[in-house]
Formats: structure tokens, C-alpha cells, sequence
């Protein structure tokens, strides 16, 4: 898994709750507005509101920020 930037425990926790496969395919599919391409790049920070936990990074591609947001119920 990449190195990532997380701020509280309680993201890490939901972050985690997620298999392995599936983390794989939400940071994959981030899309980018700039080259439209999917991927984020190593590096990415975790936030979490509510119910949500947000992937913020730069796309893998041109190095656009990127975000998606995981609901997590």
C-alpha cells in the first residue's frame, strides 16, 4: 500500500475496513479533469466527514490534484 498522509485515527480505522482490493479500486478510480485519465499517485492523504472518507492526492498521469470520496456505511 502507498505511504499516506492520514490526520486521525478514526479515517485510518475506516480506511482499513476496506479489503485491500477494494482500496486498490477507488484510488484507481479518481478521475482527473486535466488529462482524463484515472489513478491517483503514491502519496495521497486520507480525510474523513461524517460518513465519508475523501482520497485526496494527484493524478498518477499529469499531477493534477485529484479526489474521491469513499461512502462508508
Amino acid at each position: 500500500m502507498a505511504d499516506t498522509g492520514v490526520y486521525d485515527f478514526l479515517t485510518w480505522r475506516c480506511w482499513l475496513a476496506l479489503d485491500d482490493e477494494r482500496r486498490r479500486e477507488f484510488l484507481a478510480s479518481a478521475w482527473c479533469p486535466r488529462c482524463q485519465l484515472t489513478s491517483i499517485a503514491d502519496g495521497y492523504d486520507l480525510t474523513s466527514d461524517a460518513y465519508k472518507v475523501s482520497v485526496v492526492g494527484r493524478c498518477a498521469c499529469c499531477g493534477a490534484p485529484v479526489r474521491r470520496t469513499v461512502k462508508m456505511l
